[in-house]
């Protein structure tokens, strides 16, 4: 009953905010782990590349996913296996999975910023020639809980330069969300190799769950500096 209440909750905060998960314009993320059968479904194994962690930087390979049925403490009884379990054959540390429609280069990709940062009000944070921060009303709303600071109309821009005259973009906007519930920074750096801003991150305003997005510059449109190319919504426990 606890789940179910949680996910009815994280489905109502996220109206509004393009929580359905899956591709867009052929592309596809994933994470390793074990997940949800209603959230994950099993993919195709072929055409998968890996940003992975390594002692000489950051690096893009191609890789072979493994997946199989598991068990689901969150929804199975004894016995059922409704999850699904992601992994690839590779010790290195990973930070997500993607899937192109166009060929991706493999090798050094350049990093701003790998690690999980929420992105606060009023807060810049710099990345190379681009900046991230956030603007909304805080209120004494109570979030949560009564003592908990509310934020409404929270809307999250990259700028082109850190000094705020450049090109801007909106990229998340939630009517409501609580303060500390602000979408978060996971990386940033040239995935596509065009010289500009490619940004992972997790943009759910809920602490129940995780909805990773992945902005592309390379596939942006006029008037953008980006493009949500794919996104994946994990329901919490």
């Amino acid at each position: 009953m606890r789940t179910a209440i949680i996910t009815l909750l994280v489905g109502l905060i996220c109206v509004g905010t393009a929580c359905s998960s899956g591709q867009r314009d052929g592309y596809q993320i994933l994470v390793p782990g074990e997940h949800h059968g209603s959230d994950v479904s099993f993919p195709d194994v072929d055409g998968w590349y890996g940003l992975f962690e390594t002692d000489s930087g950051h690096v893009l390979e191609p890789v072979e996913i493994l997946t199989k049925a598991c068990h689901d403490p969150a929804v199975d009884g004894l016995g059922d296996t409704t999850g699904i379990s992601i992994t690839v054959d590779d010790p290195r540390s990973m930070i997500f999975l993607v899937r192109s429609p166009r060929s991706l280069k493999t090798g050094l990709v350049r990093t701003h910023f790998v690690g999980d940062k929420w992105i606060y009000l009023g807060e810049l944070t710099v990345l190379g020639e681009y900046a991230l921060t956030a603007l909304g009303l805080l209120t004494d709303e109570g979030g949560r809980s009564p003592r908990e600071p509310l934020v409404i109309d929270y809307q999250l821009k990259l700028f082109k330069n850190p000094d705020h005259y450049g090109p801007r973009q909106v990229l998340v906007v939630h009517d409501r969300t609580c303060a500390e519930d602000t979408p978060s920074l996971l990386w940033a750096g040239d995935l596509d190799r065009d010289g500009k801003l490619d940004l992972f991150m997790d943009i759910l305003n809920h602490y129940a769950g995780r909805h990773y997005a992945l902005y592309l510059s390379s596939e942006a449109e006029d008037g953008e500096l980006v493009k949500l190319v794919a996104d994946l919504f994990i329901h919490g426990c």
